[in-house]
């Protein structure tokens, strides 16, 4: 299905073709969101999938098979940073290659199911069943007991989440067969491709790449203008060490903090962001919110460079007046302002408004009036009633102001079968900036 941005009123395909643009001040059906994507070496896990995890995976152990991590796992860390914002993640595991570990106990062959060093943490344990005929074979995953069958021979023993069996014949009684030969994967930056690709099959709100590949922001970007501009899907990316992007698609990042516990490196800073900006809803702003835990700034930057580097479209961090570290400001990195994009268009959270605006509007397009409803005044003015839902919907949450019926002007375009609509809004944000006299009497 085509969409995204026109500048003439040429498109073959049918579709929605949505513009924003500022009108020049005076000389002076909401969608959820949630949902973030990110590419990360894993040592477990199916390579080249996407593979789906809910906030709720890592703190009940859901996730362990899926990726070899729960919540209190040293290795979970930016699975940790991305879904204690959002509620759900596609990560796909960027590395390739690598071995399963295995092992071979008389006629019984044991593999991995995926590759990676987590595949040394598997131990079967076979013993005698309570009947004294049959034998039990448990697996064993990082010590939690993960499966359990009781089989009369080894052909009998079924594969499971982890580990595949093989060989024939009675079951050998082991206290422990340790799999061994488990190696990880490498990462090679054309592996992105193959992970951009798949991510095109997928709807969420915000991509992440915690990377110090300098080579990926540039790849990323396109991706970006092309999936917003051309595919209508609305959607940003955070990046390590890029705001010379200069897109509202691309947020960037430089800084990142210390818990007692860990450090959040700058480039990993970029999963916290990620499931920042994919969870916050449209009529919220991430300006000031709390970094949970952090007790020190990596990267620190006082008051005259905040200044400048904020105006250079990074999103920061600072100390509030209490001591607090918070984000800065909610921005991308677009910073080059024209009478047809404001500063507003560097605001993430205006970003939102039209995002959902965007595909919402999609939705409803596809979903009720391509190639089902007339072209006539009829079909427009149902058309303009759906739209006008939404838009008083979006004033009802305040993610909106000021909007009135005459600011969606809908009317046919140069062909029959083309509608031009033409709306005017007034995003709303959040408060920012204090300016305040105080008079003695």
């Amino acid at each position: 299905m085509a969409g995204g941005k026109f500048l003439t009123y040429n498109k073959a395909l049918p579709g929605a073709y949505i513009n924003f643009k500022s009108v020049p001040a005076p000389a002076s059906i909401v969608g959820s969101r949630g949902i973030a994507t990110m590419p990360l070496p894993l040592s477990w896990g199916e390579q080249g999938k996407v593979i789906t995890l809910l906030s709720t995976d890592l703190e009940d152990g859901k996730s362990l098979a899926k990726v070899g991590v729960t919540a209190f796992d040293d290795e979970a860390k930016l699975l940790r940073e991305c879904l204690k914002h959002c509620y759900k993640l596609y990560v796909y595991r960027i590395d390739t290659g690598g071995a399963k570990a295995k092992k071979v106990e008389g006629s019984l062959t044991v593999t991995a199911k995926c590759p990676g060093i987590f595949g040394n943490e598997i131990k079967i344990v076979t013993e005698k069943n309570k009947d004294n005929v049959n034998i039990d074979v448990n697996t064993y995953f990082k010590t939690k007991l993960v499966d359990k069958q009781t089989v009369a021979t080894i052909n009998q023993i079924k594969e499971n989440a982890y580990v595949e069996f093989a060989g024939s014949g009675a079951v050998p009684i082991h206290a422990g067969i340790i799999l061994e030969g488990g190696t990880d994967g490498t990462v090679k930056t054309n592996n992105y491709t193959d992970y951009l690709s798949a991510m095109r099959e997928y709807q969420f709100n915000t991509m992440g790449i915690p990377s110090e590949d300098n080579k990926l922001p540039p790849i990323i970007k396109s991706y970006v203008q092309n999936e917003r501009d051309n595919a209508g899907k609305k959607i940003q990316a955070v990046v390590y060490n890029y705001n010379s992007a200069n897109f509202e698609g691309i947020i960037s990042v430089k800084q990142g903090y210390k818990t007692k516990l860990e450090e959040i490196k700058p480039h990993e800073f970029v999963a916290t962001v990620t499931g920042m900006t994919a969870g916050a809803e449209i009529n919220q702003s991430n300006c000031y919110k709390i970094i949970e835990g952090a007790t020190e700034i990596v990267n620190f930057l006082a008051e005259d460079d905040l200044i400048q580097e904020i105006k250079n479209g990074w999103l920061l961090l600072t100390k509030r007046v209490d001591g607090v570290i918070v984000v800065l400001d909610d921005i991308n990195t677009f910073t080059d302002y024209s009478s047809e994009k404001d500063d507003d268009f560097g605001n993430n959270r205006v970003i939102r408004v039209f995002d959902e605006i965007g595909n919402t509007t999609r939705l409803i397009w596809e979903k009720y009036f391509i190639g089902k409803e007339n072209n006539d005044k009829q079909g427009r003015d149902v058309f303009k009633l759906q739209l006008l839902k939404n838009f008083y919907e979006l004033q009802n949450i305040r993610a909106i102001q000021n909007f009135s019926a005459d600011d969606v002007i809908i009317s046919m375009g140069q062909k029959k079968d083309e509608v031009k609509v033409d709306v005017y809004i007034q995003p709303t944000d959040s408060m920012k900036k204090l300016y305040m006299t105080v008079f003695e009497r």
